[in-house]
């Protein structure tokens, strides 16, 4: 696809710190760290130490189009960056309906990896203009529509690791359809935000939080993603953070001036 911002983990390895870039002259930002806690109980499900972040992103923003996927491995990066880098490589545009993601997912070209490591996948597509919206997920990350209501969740989560090889078949992942309002954000994002705390959602990021986040931002991409990254590796209400790796894909939802 045009103009792909593409992250992967192997590319940010550095304890503490997130990378930050902007896409579509503002109205998109995207985020990805290792986390904070290199002793985190995480480590003991990395594929290598060499390796430590398995998360990755594909962001795309042409204005009226916005493509985005987040992408969690477990027990090794390559799933992730290479289901990533297949779709980043997949056609020049867009799909505009859920039939045509699911065949572009369909028709992927993945090398198969290790059985014993897999992946999650959330991918996303909105429509600016008429602020509707579709995906597919994979597995445990978010989509997240933020705005003066308050924070929700837009796709069913569940305990899922995507294994690619010569095929990937969309019917094993959920679909979903949304709609944005101006002035709202949507939010994809790996579990290494609302479990930053590992495995303790409870005690990590959750809607509250996104909701004061979102108090102060307002619908400003970068600065919701920013503020989103750092919370995420210092953890919130006094509780650790920075316990698992972290993609982040914030982007308005409407046109500016819609």
């Amino acid at each position: 696809m045009h103009d792909a911002t593409l992250l992967l983990g192997q590319d940010h390895a550095t304890w503490g710190e997130f990378t930050l870039v902007d896409a579509g002259e503002g109205r998109s930002a995207a985020g990805i760290s290792v986390g904070s806690d290199p002793s985190s109980p995480s480590m003991q499900s990395k594929g290598s130490r060499m390796y430590p972040n398995e998360d990755g992103l594909l962001l795309v923003d042409q204005g009226e189009l916005v493509f985005m996927a987040v992408a969690d491995a477990h027990r090794g990066h390559l799933p992730s960056h290479a289901v990533l880098s297949a779709l980043a490589a997949s056609g020049p545009s867009i799909p505009t309906s859920v039939g045509a993601l699911e065949m572009r997912i369909a028709r992927l070209s993945v090398p198969a990896s290790d059985t014993n490591s897999g992946t999650t996948l959330l991918v996303a597509v909105h429509n600016r203009r008429s602020g509707e919206g579709f995906g597919i997920s994979f597995g445990d990350s978010s989509l997240v529509r933020i705005d003066a209501d308050g924070a929700t969740f837009l796709n069913l989560r569940r305990a899922q690791y995507l294994v690619p090889g010569p095929a990937i078949d969309p019917d094993d992942g959920l679909s979903f359809s949304f709609q944005a309002r101006p002035g709202a954000l949507l939010a994809a994002f790996t579990d290494g935000v609302d479990e930053c705390h590992y495995r303790s959602p409870a005690t990590s990021i959750g809607p509250q939080h996104l909701e004061a986040l979102f108090d102060k931002t307002r619908a400003r991409p970068r600065p919701f993603a920013e503020g989103l990254m750092s919370m995420a590796l210092s953890g919130v209400d006094g509780h650790p953070g920075g316990q698992d790796n972290i993609a982040l894909i914030v982007c308005a939802g409407t046109l500016e001036g819609q």
